[in-house]
């Protein structure tokens, strides 16, 4: 069989190799003679924090306030957040301003997160040790301070949007407070003690009108049955008592009993048409008349006969009886007059009872209207406050778990690895000169095999 041709191999010269080897221990060189850089570690911990307050205020109400951590929040992660802060240019840029100088030269941070953790592990390397430890202290420093300020940016925000609502919950408590003064005054209702001691009167007013309702009752019938043994009529005994009880009339009424008492001499001394017995006749008719008239204008008529008060007198029993009988008249009168007062007292007492508990059912509408306004208004200042003091709830805490580190040694470059990557990029050179050398030599023997 005929051994093929292979091309001629440029790579296995010597010159070749001799280049190639040399590039390899300059580039090895370069690596050992470049300037050192010093790596400066330090680590960050986010904890888990999960507020919760409740405030009770008495006759008012109550708030609750909680705030759920940001962690326990699906698909959100602030670990992530908080690296993407750390390598903004905000961040940055604060860092460089703290080290005076420009954002160009700062190094940029190598930010490592641990999973199923809250941990961020931080490096920066620089030609100085002092000078990264530095470099370290300004972006953590300068990350703290933006975190700040973007808390006191998200309160700023919630405040502004709580504003008007807190407005408006305050103007309702001022309503509702100012609608309950001006019932107050209008209404001046009376104090819990006087209401209580306006209802006893008003039970003991009621109780009184049925014992004066009682005794009435009975009084009347004393005085039917007195009217009934004289002869006359409770309405003749009670227009009987307003004569009896006046004095114009009684005057009258004793003239007439003396002219009545000399009219039957006069008669049997004299004959019926001597001067005197004729003017004894006009007095009697004049006196009569007299009665007659001055009776309507006491009892409105003029149909009792007054005869029977001269006769009542007559006989000492009867005199008694009507004494007795005008005595309750009297006292019937006196109970109708105090039973009709104290029906007025207990109409005036009840409407004014039933007018102030009216009052005071709207005022207690008006109080309970002004407790919940000033209950709402209490707990959204007390979830606006407790939302403000919270400055963690959106971005969680941060604490420096591992401070920046300052080492003396560098860690750039590395002289063992330096020089054992030139030693083994130069036997991989060489063994591939080898190979290439002798794979004609090792192509044909296999072929002759074959």
């Amino acid at each position: 069989m005929k051994t093929p041709i292979l091309p001629k191999d440029n790579f296995s010269h010597p010159i070749a190799v001799v280049v190639a080897l040399l590039t390899i221990w300059c580039l090895v060189i370069g690596y050992l003679t470049q300037t050192p850089s010093y790596t400066t570690n330090w680590s960050i911990v986010l904890p888990h924090v999960t507020a919760d307050t409740k405030v009770t205020l008495d006759d008012v109400g109550q708030a609750q306030v909680s705030s759920k951590s940001p962690f326990s929040m699906p698909g959100i992660s602030p670990v992530e957040s908080y690296k993407q802060i750390i390598l903004s240019a905000q961040v940055r840029k604060e860092a460089a301003r703290r080290l005076n100088i420009s954002i160009e030269d700062l190094p940029t941070p190598r930010v490592d997160t641990i999973l199923q953790t809250s941990v961020i592990r931080l490096k920066v390397k620089e030609n100085d040790p002092e000078r990264a430890t530095k470099t370290a202290f300004a972006l953590h420093d300068a990350f703290i301070r933006t975190l700040n300020d973007l808390r006191q940016d998200e309160i700023r925000r919630r405040e502004n949007s709580l504003a008007e609502q807190l407005k408006h919950y305050q103007e309702r408590v001022n309503t509702a407070q100012q609608k309950v003064l001006e019932h107050r005054a209008q209404a001046a209702l009376m104090s819990t003690d006087q209401f209580d001691q306006a209802g006893e009167t008003l039970s003991e007013l009621k109780a009184e009108r049925l014992r004066v309702g009682a005794l009435l009752v009975q009084r009347t019938a004393t005085q039917k049955m007195l009217a009934s043994q004289l002869g006359i009529t409770p309405d003749m005994a009670n227009d009987a008592f307003s004569l009896q009880t006046d004095a114009v009339f009684q005057s009258l009424l004793g003239e007439l009993r003396v002219v009545s008492g000399q009219l039957p001499i006069y008669q049997k001394k004299w004959g019926k048409n001597h001067p005197k017995l004729a003017a004894a006749r006009h007095d009697m008719s004049s006196i009569n008349e007299a009665l007659l008239d001055r009776a309507t204008q006491l009892v409105g008529h003029r149909e009792f006969n007054h005869l029977q008060l001269i006769t009542l007198a007559q006989s000492p029993q009867r005199a008694e009886l009507f004494a007795t009988m005008l005595n309750e008249v009297a006292t019937v009168e006196g109970l109708v007059q105090k039973a009709q007062q104290i029906d007025q007292d207990i109409i005036t007492m009840d409407r004014s009872l039933r007018v102030d508990l009216r009052e005071r059912s709207r005022l207690e509408a008006l109080n309970r209207e002004y407790q919940i306004a000033e209950a709402v208004f209490v707990s959204a200042l007390t979830k606006h406050d407790g939302h403000r003091s919270d400055i963690f709830s959106v971005y969680p805490m941060v604490q420096l778990l591992s401070p920046p580190s300052s080492s003396s040694k560098a860690t750039s470059p590395i002289t063992a690895l330096g020089i054992a990557a030139g030693i083994i990029g130069s036997l991989l050179i060489l063994i591939t000169v080898f190979v290439l050398r002798n794979r004609e030599k090792w192509l044909r023997a296999i072929l002759k095999n074959s």
